[in-house]
């Protein structure tokens, strides 16, 4: 049983995702050093004095959360914005799963917490140079629609002008002297 929990709390303590244990209610009962780095925490006793509510951005996503966890029983992938220690905020992805006693009552929710910023990052980044790229192609179809109406208007105008020219020049030659 003891080599079972070291491997255990050895297995918690040195996972690079971030584990927790928190209450229905949102009282936290556990982190793993991971958790506490997400979060930017620098020791444990700080994040377990926490509610779990009171990291989260928008309150309304732990109600969201929750609602899916006890509506199913889990929550795979919900992606979600946290706040860290310094203020600052973060994006998570985070697995959460219900503990049941052996009276099959809730327990406890534990699950997995990955920093997903970096990606968020990258997503926005991309979006944004999809954008810059649309609107650079849209302003290339103005430019070249200017461009075409222009040149072809003044061509046309060109082409009117000579023909009139050529025309009256025809008309008068065709003429008997007497008429001109």
């Amino acid at each position: 049983l003891r080599k079972s929990e070291k491997r255990y709390r050895d297995l918690f303590n040195s996972i690079p995702i971030g584990l927790y244990r928190t209450t229905p209610e949102g009282s936290i009962l556990d982190v793993n050093p991971a958790m506490l780095n997400i979060l930017g925490y620098p020791d444990r006793e700080g994040l377990l004095q926490l509610k779990s509510l009171e990291t989260y951005v928008d309150p309304d996503d732990r109600k969201q959360f929750q609602h899916l966890l006890e509506e199913q029983g889990f929550v795979h992938n919900f992606t979600v914005r946290l706040c860290r220690h310094d203020g600052s905020r973060t994006w998570v992805t985070i697995n959460t799963s219900i503990a049941h006693d052996t009276d099959s009552q809730m327990t406890y929710y534990e699950g997995a917490m990955a920093d997903i910023s970096d990606r968020k990052a990258s997503e926005e980044k991309i979006h944004e140079l999809s954008h810059q790229l649309m609107q650079a192609q849209e302003d290339e179809r103005q430019m070249i629609s200017r461009e075409l109406h222009d040149t072809v208007a003044q061509n046309l105008s060109v082409a009117k002008i000579e023909s009139d020219l050529i025309y009256a020049e025809l008309s008068n030659n065709r003429l008997p002297e007497a008429q001109r």
